[in-house]
Parts: C-alpha cells; sequence; structure tokens
C-alpha cells in the first residue's frame, strides 16, 4: 500500500510541476473566481490591467489599496492548483 502511495503521489506531483511550467512559460496565473471554488487561468497582464481597471473605476486610489493589488498580483504569480 505505501509503495502505492509513493507511486501515485510522485505522479501528481510530476504533473503539478508540469503545469507550473506551462503556466511561467505562458505568462499565466491561476486565480479563484468570486465566490464559488472554480479555478481560472488567466494571462498576467490581463489581470493586472483589471486590478487596476477596478480601482479606477471605483474611485479608491488610496496607497493601501494599490499596495493590496500589488500583493494579490504577486501572490498569484506561481499559484498551483493543489
Amino acid at each position: 500500500m505505501t509503495n502505492r502511495y509513493n507511486t501515485l503521489h510522485k505522479r501528481y506531483q510530476y504533473n503539478i510541476n508540469e503545469l507550473k511550467k506551462i503556466l511561467q512559460n505562458n505568462n499565466l496565473t491561476t486565480v479563484k473566481a468570486d465566490k464559488s471554488k472554480a479555478i481560472v487561468i488567466i494571462d498576467k497582464n490581463i489581470l493586472e490591467k483589471k486590478g487596476g481597471n477596478f480601482i479606477q473605476e471605483n474611485n479608491t486610489r488610496s496607497n493601501f489599496n494599490v499596495l493590496m493589488l500589488n500583493f494579490y498580483v504577486c501572490a498569484s504569480v506561481g499559484t498551483v492548483i493543489k
């Protein structure tokens, strides 16, 4: 049983690493979609634009919001489905 678990774990880890490489090579990232449990793959540049547009449309130009947006974008880079 232990050997079987190790083999499956190695396969899963390999697949996760390959997915990570594909996302990094294509400038993509994964983000949680709204309030659902869905995960969306999105281009990092589009994500930054959407965040910037959200701040401008809602007139929230405070330094705190800009810092939080930068943190969100940086935190989502390299995010892997677990």
